[in-house]
């Protein structure tokens, strides 16, 4: 009977041993977008009425190089006023990223500083999508805290809480996701300011599989203040080999030049 009482105790502690960490979760969903990648999207902007004030028509490129750390460069194709305009942002191990913009009416680029993170992106309305919410996420930035667990679209999630490490890199207290089991896909995302106000919630739709990967495409980014909202879908992406992407694009000659040799 003793035999049969330790066993009993023992099961769960062993089954917990087991279980993934707030840590390994969320390297595992940022480990999942370390694909080299190239896609066409559009973003669209939506007052609170509902009625659609405007759009971009954005091309993405993402280049995973041998150290495991990713290069992403967006290129704005439409309207006229934006076209031409680039944004490369290069990840960093150990450190915060770099990321810069070259605007083509006034013909340079520039680095992007820790207070530009909070400013509106591409004319987005105020605080709805920042230059932040465009950088690559690095696992080792950030301190992460299990929540729950809940399903998102059926799909059964983990409730990650991130808060970055050194707030003085973000606009942020921290930031909530919602990580499938099973895809590692994010499918949705809430935002607290400073003072810990919900600031922001981003929920991801139609989830299909693109040369073997998990994508999601469709997203729309809510601002819970201003009640303006992002609503972005791809329209076209590929992986890996199939993406054909050049390592030479995510340069500072590419970014001021467009120009690959």
């Amino acid at each position: 009977m003793k035999k049969i009482l330790m066993l009993i105790i023992f099961i769960p502690i062993f089954t917990l041993s087991f279980s993934l960490s707030a840590d390994e979760i969320f390297e595992k969903m940022c480990n999942r977008e370390n694909q080299t990648l190239r896609g066409l999207g559009e973003v669209k902007f939506v007052d609170p009425s509902g009625k659609l004030t405007g759009s971009r028509l954005a091309e993405t490129w993402i280049y995973v190089d041998s150290n495991n750390l990713k290069k992403k460069l967006l290129v704005l194709h439409k309207p006229d006023n934006f076209k031409g305009t680039r944004f490369l942002t290069v990840q960093n191990k150990g450190r915060d990223d770099d990321s810069w913009i070259y605007l083509p009416d006034l013909q340079t680029s520039r680095r992007l500083s820790t207070s530009d993170k909070s400013k509106a992106f591409l004319n987005a309305p105020d605080g709805t999508l920042t230059n932040e919410d465009m950088e690559v996420k690095s696992p080792g930035d950030y301190n992460c805290k299990l929540l729950s667990e809940e399903s998102v679209e059926n799909e059964p999630c983990y409730i990650v809480e991130a808060t970055k490490k050194v707030q003085g890199d973000t606009q942020y207290s921290k930031q909530v996701f919602w990580i499938s089991k099973t895809k590692w896909l994010q499918l949705k995302i809430e935002y607290y300011d400073k003072k810990g106000n919900k600031q922001k919630i981003t929920t991801y739709k139609k989830i299909r599989q693109v040369n073997s990967v998990w994508t999601t495409e469709f997203f729309e980014m809510k601002n819970l203040k201003n009640e303006w909202s992002i609503l972005y879908r791809i329209n076209k992406i590929a992986y890996g080999d199939a993406a054909k992407v050049e390592p030479e694009r995510f340069t500072n000659r590419f970014l001021t030049t467009g120009e690959i040799k």
